[in-house]
């Protein structure tokens, strides 16, 4: 029945205690039929008010679910005016409180006055609770496009990743670099040997790929170009592979002539590159020094200048988060961070990272955030270096590898894991971590069947991870 027709509940005041009609009164010389009739008229007064609570009950419920429904419709409304909830999105779901209900897709008929009738609807009280609600026939409740309300904001990231066996002949795949973009293609290479794996489908199918030279580090800048920093053929000469056709042919590139190694490349951009190196430093009176120096490009590497030294030597990772911001880790004693501003025409000690001995990654999100892995420690710092945080990991982990971050919060870690870190000598397998705090606190996401996962990184269309004998791949 509609709820704002109860109709006439009567006089539901004083019921008294309709168990206990009791004895009409002495009625003398009235004869037994009437007594019979006094009786009969006393139960239909009992039933029919017995039926008007019934009335009223069911009354009161109907109103209850209205109640919740059109709470819907005012969120919705706030929604369409106020930024903070329109957005949150449109998906399937009215939440209210901790209650969530979702409405059903095809109404019945009409009601006699013009209402919509909606259909049964289930509310979920709380986990694993499931409790059909049916609202009476007869009533008219408002419908609406359902909405989310929620209570705190979430970070919501892709937890799927597909593991295939890695493509061979390029050795243990230990670095991968992904162009930016929605596009997918990456390069990854191994320890030692003269060729790399080239994807353009984020990992879907890899293509071995010659290089005139032996790789040591790789950045990839756009969907078309990307440097290799390593050796030149059979000399020792310090050479970059360039690429501008995603990998389908490379060019060595020899290094100035004072560089005797290369180390570690970053490009923030198809053209734009840094690279670090040992170069001989001819000093006053002409002596020669060694120095840790780096080398800029802006033609996506077919011309390099040397640049400013590093306060320090021994360079093992470099990222190039955004156009001249730069950071470096050193490890000539203990392991230091260093950035340059300029594009590494100069740079600038940032202060010792506490718990990291040797680097085996560095992901530089932004201006200055780092997050710095070697063994089986990560830190990182929100303010360019001058403090570090520590980071909690998964009690499994044995080491940590590279390193890659799609945002200030959101970083990924290739890892190596045992299957039971409480037995000594157990099972070990490669392993993705993820972690939504900018590199705090990490969780285990994936785990492969390699014995350990050396690089990681990401693009706009997704991440890829490169181990011993495996590849993993994680779509946006």
């Amino acid at each position: 029945m509609p709820i704002d027709d109860l109709g006439d509940l009567g006089d539901l005041g004083d019921l008294g205690d309709l168990g206990n009609l009791g004895e009409p009164a002495d009625l003398g010389p009235v004869d037994a039929d009437l007594r019979d009739r006094v009786h009969t008229r006393a139960f239909e007064r009992g039933t029919q008010i017995r039926r008007r609570r019934r009335a009223a009950r069911r009354a009161i419920a109907v109103a209850a679910v209205a109640v919740v429904v059109a709470g819907g419709v005012l969120a919705e409304q706030g929604a369409s005016h106020h930024p903070a909830v329109k957005a949150l999105g449109d998906t399937t779901t009215t939440t209210i409180g901790p209650v969530t209900t979702t409405p059903g897709t095809t109404p019945e008929p009409p009601t006699t006055d013009g209402g919509s009738q909606p259909p049964p609807t289930t509310t979920t009280g709380g986990p694993g609770t499931t409790v059909p609600t049916t609202i009476p026939s007869g009533s008219t409740v408002p419908t609406t496009t359902p909405t989310t309300v929620q209570s705190q904001t979430t970070t919501t990231v892709p937890s799927s990743w597909t593991f295939s066996t890695a493509p061979g002949g390029a050795g243990n795949l230990a670095a991968v670099s992904c162009g930016g973009g929605g596009g997918g293609f990456c390069v990854a290479i191994g320890q030692g040997g003269s060729s790399a794996v080239v994807t353009t489908t984020l990992g879907g199918s890899w293509v071995l790929t010659s290089l005139p030279g032996t790789p040591v580090a790789v950045s990839c800048g756009d969907a078309q170009h990307c440097v290799i920093v390593g050796s030149g053929g059979t000399s020792a000469q310090p050479t970059f592979l360039v690429t501008d056709s995603a990998g389908a042919t490379w060019s060595p590139v020899p290094a100035p002539k004072t560089a005797t190694g290369l180390t570690a490349v970053s490009c923030w951009s198809g053209l734009d590159c840094v690279a670090l190196g040992d170069a001989n430093i001819v000093g006053g009176g002409g002596a020669t020094t060694s120095a840790l120096v780096s080398y800029a490009t802006t033609d996506g590497g077919k011309t390099w200048a040397q640049g400013g030294e590093l306060p320090g030597s021994g360079a093992a990772r470099l990222a190039c988060p955004v156009g001249s911001a730069c950071f470096a880790t050193i490890e000539s004693s203990g392991v230091e961070l260093v950035g340059s501003t300029d594009g590494g025409a100069t740079w600038q000690a940032r202060g010792a990272i506490p718990t990291i001995s040797s680097t085996s990654g560095l992901a530089c999100p932004t201006a200055s955030t780092c997050v710095v892995s070697g063994g089986s420690h990560i830190d990182s710092t929100s303010n360019g270096g001058a403090t570090w945080a520590q980071a909690t990991l998964p009690g499994a982990v044995t080491s940590v590898g590279g390193l890659a971050c799609t945002s200030a919060a959101v970083c990924y870690a290739a890892a190596t894991v045992v299957s039971n870190p409480k037995i000594s000598g157990g099972a070990s397998s490669g392993a993705i971590l993820h972690s939504i705090d900018g590199g705090v606190d990490w969780i285990t996401q994936a785990s492969g069947n390699t014995s350990s996962f050396g690089a990681v990184a990401c693009s706009g269309s997704g991440c890829v991870g490169v181990g011993a004998t495996e590849t993993a791949t994680q779509a946006a």
